[in-house]
């Protein structure tokens, strides 16, 4: 019985002794603080049963920012090595009370706009030197969400002459690279464009227009659409797809129920169509991405 029971207190001492003395929570302040400097805030909460005073070294892996170290500073983080950082107590950190909680700034050069933007798998190691001795501790962390406009802008000189791809900047940005003062300015509400148009003159009232659907020489899937005043003539290479895809661009360029006068003529150049997704850097979780695919 007392040789279990001593077990037992070992086991007990080992499994507390593994546990992290600390709780850490990060929350990203503001970018442009300073021209080119960011904020954020840690949160250190001692979950132990004594004080923890600065025999401790923390490592982790953070990505992007590059942290300032000012004198007088309670904390020093320093870039290891590219995203690999390391946070210690300076000879001004005042020692944290059990069941204490501080809240430290950390400066950074840079800027960040995405909570994925935070430490990483951090670790703390403790004793006289702890960084090349001692028992590696995983060290729990939080991130607090976004909720304030300044942690998503930055005070970029040049960020109006770049926004957003939005449809609109797409279509004007389509139009400087294809018109010319030769060419025909306009262009179709279609991205992207159709490899021929051929303009007329006036519109077509596409609900009483008499529909003609014709056998010609085209590509596989291939279409020409050609719409006058009264009638709308979709040729195919005998193709279900071309028909289908001449109808979705007359769907796209009909507005209030009146299409323009021309003529489309176009194909795939390849057997399948597809986008890429790209998401590395910015990730979403998987059950996220349906939406790009509705």
């Amino acid at each position: 019985m007392k040789k279990s029971l001593l077990f037992l207190l070992v086991l007990f001492g080992i499994s507390c002794s593994q546990n992290s003395p600390v709780v850490l929570e990060w929350q990203f302040i503001a970018n442009d603080v300073e021209p080119g400097v960011c904020e954020a805030q840690l949160t250190m909460t001692n979950v132990s049963h004594k004080t923890l005073k600065g025999d401790w070294k923390m490592y982790f892996g953070f990505m992007s920012l590059h942290p300032i170290y000012n004198q007088g500073d309670q904390l020093k983080e320093t870039e290891i090595q590219a995203s690999y950082h390391s946070l210690e107590p300076t000879e001004t950190f005042v020692p944290l009370k059990a069941g204490e909680s501080r809240s430290f700034v950390l400066r950074y050069r840079g800027s960040a706009i995405r909570e994925n933007i935070h430490p990483e798998g951090v670790f703390i190691v403790r004793g006289e030197k702890p960084d090349k001795k001692g028992v590696a501790v995983s060290v729990p962390l939080t991130t607090v969400p976004y909720t304030n406009r300044l942690q998503m802008q930055r005070q970029i000189d040049h960020w109006e002459k770049t926004p957003y791809a939005d449809g609109e900047y797409v279509y004007s940005y389509i139009e400087n690279i294809l018109s010319t003062p030769k060419t025909d300015k306009r262009l179709l509400p279609l991205l992207p464009q159709p490899k021929i148009v051929i303009w007329g003159e006036g519109y077509a009232h596409v609900d009483s227009a008499q529909v003609v659907v014709l056998n010609t020489q085209l590509p596989e899937e291939g279409y020409r659409l050609r719409i006058t005043h009264d009638t709308i003539y979709i040729s195919t290479n005998d193709d279900a797809a071309g028909i289908y895809y001449a109808k979705q661009t007359l769907a796209a360029i009909t507005n209030d129920g009146q299409a323009p006068c021309v003529t489309i003529i176009d194909w795939p150049d390849l057997h399948h169509r597809g986008i890429m997704l790209d998401i590395v850097r910015n990730y979403y979780p998987a059950d996220s991405l349906s939406a790009f695919w509705m």
